[in-house]
C-alpha cells in the first residue's frame, strides 16, 4: 500500500451513496455500532468478530485505507461489518440502517493543533446533539485522546451537550484499539470519555 496521509482534511466534499443495507449487512435489523476514523480497521474487525449480533459500520476519510479495510472484511466473510468512505458527520441519518445507533466509538480522532484548523476537529456539540438523536437511553459513546488541548475542547462540548449525555463509568470493553494499544506498550498518556445517554 501506498504512503496514507495522516492528516486529511475531513470539510473535504464527499459524494457519499447511501449502502443497500440488505448488501452490506447480513441482518441490517441488527443493533447498531458506528465508528468514526476506522484507520486499518483492526478494531472495527475484532467488533464484527467479537459481538456477531451487532453491526458495525465505520468511516473513513483516507481511500486506501479504506479500500484494504473492505478487502479483509470481504476474505473474513464478515456479514455484520462495513466501511465507507467519506466524512458522514452531517448526515448521521442517512447511515443508520436499524434507525438507532446503540454505540459510537472515536478513538483518537485527529486533533488539529493549530488554532486555524480547529473547525476541522470532529468532536464538537452539534455532532454529539445529532447522535443523541438516534441513541437511546444508556447507549453511549465511547471516546480516546492522548492530545491535551483536544481533550480540553471535548469536555468543553460534552459539558454543552448535559441534557442528553452525562459523563459515566465506561462499561468494559474486551477489545482496543491499535492507538490505545500501542499508548499502553509506551506509556503514553491518553483520556478516556464515555458518554452516557439519559
Amino acid at each position: 500500500m501506498r504512503r496514507v496521509r495522516t492528516h486529511t482534511n475531513p470539510l473535504k466534499r464527499f459524494s457519499i451513496e447511501v449502502p443497500d443495507w440488505p448488501n452490506v449487512f447480513e441482518d441490517p435489523k441488527l443493533p447498531f455500532a458506528l465508528e468514526f476514523g476506522s484507520s486499518k480497521g483492526e478494531f472495527l474487525i475484532r467488533h464484527a468478530e467479537l459481538f456477531p449480533k451487532m453491526n458495525i459500520l465505520g468511516t473513513e476519510i483516507r481511500l486506501p485505507l479504506v479500500s484494504s479495510v473492505k478487502e479483509k472484511i470481504k476474505s473474513l466473510g464478515l456479514g455484520n461489518a462495513h466501511i465507507l468512505y467519506g466524512n458522514i458527520a452531517n448526515r448521521i441519518e442517512d447511515f443508520i440502517p436499524c434507525g438507532r445507533i446503540d454505540r459510537v466509538y472515536i478513538f483518537f480522532p485527529d486533533p488539529w493543533p493549530k488554532k486555524r484548523h480547529f473547525k476541522r476537529r470532529l468532536i464538537t456539540s452539534e455532532l454529539l446533539l445529532k447522535l443523541s438523536q438516534f441513541m437511546q437511553k444508556d447507549s453511549g459513546i465511547f471516546i480516546r485522546t492522548d492530545h491535551y488541548s483536544l481533550f480540553d475542547s471535548i469536555m468543553s462540548a460534552c459539558n454543552s451537550v448535559s441534557n442528553s449525555f452525562v459523563i459515566s463509568e465506561e462499561p468494559s470493553l474486551p477489545i482496543i484499539s491499535a492507538w490505545e494499544e500501542h499508548c499502553l506498550r509506551t506509556d503514553r498518556h491518553f483520556n478516556k470519555i464515555y458518554l452516557k445517554r439519559i
